[in-house]
């Protein structure tokens, strides 16, 4: 098994949950991109939705879609090929958390179907996280795994 580096901000429980539970070759769609994104890269494919400028092609082999905010998130404009892809996994883990990820759920709303399969939310015991962990608990999906360690983060079906 292929671990993530030291230094790696991929949280060591959730790429082993991953390695365990997905095939290789599965489409990753990633809502934030950083160091981890090279880890999952090495296993999956995976395609990063960005905001920020300089963590555009961090990892060579992730596909990038550059997404500046827009009133409070990714610009909806260059999210409009998401639902075109089927997706193994959603991990949701940007916009930073002072920008706000809950911006994410009028976006979901509109497009159920990008969300139709797991979906990791990262940090879901703070607030921002913690609300889009609630909207997708409402639409009918169910914890399956629970990560509340030093880096918390949840796998809903």
């Amino acid at each position: 098994m292929i671990l993530p580096q030291d230094g790696i901000a991929l949280d060591i429980t959730l790429w082993k949950w991953l390695c365990e539970n997905l095939a290789e070759a599965a489409c990753i769609l990633e809502f934030g991109s950083g160091r981890g994104t090279t880890a999952l890269t090495t296993r999956w494919q995976v395609t990063s939705v960005e905001h920020d400028e300089k963590w555009v092609g961090v990892a060579p082999d992730s596909e990038y879609i550059h997404a500046p905010v827009v009133a409070n998130w990714y610009d909806h404009r260059k999210l409009q090929d998401l639902n075109r892809q089927e997706w193994d996994l959603i991990l949701i883990d940007g916009p930073t958390l002072a920008i706000g990820r809950e911006n994410l759920i009028p976006w979901a709303k509109k497009h159920p179907e990008v969300f139709s399969t797991l979906v990791v939310v990262d940090d879901h015991t703070l607030k921002g996280p913690q609300q889009i962990l609630k909207y997708f608990l409402q639409q009918g999906k169910q914890v399956i795994y629970e990560n509340a360690g030093s880096h918390p983060w949840v796998v809903l079906k």
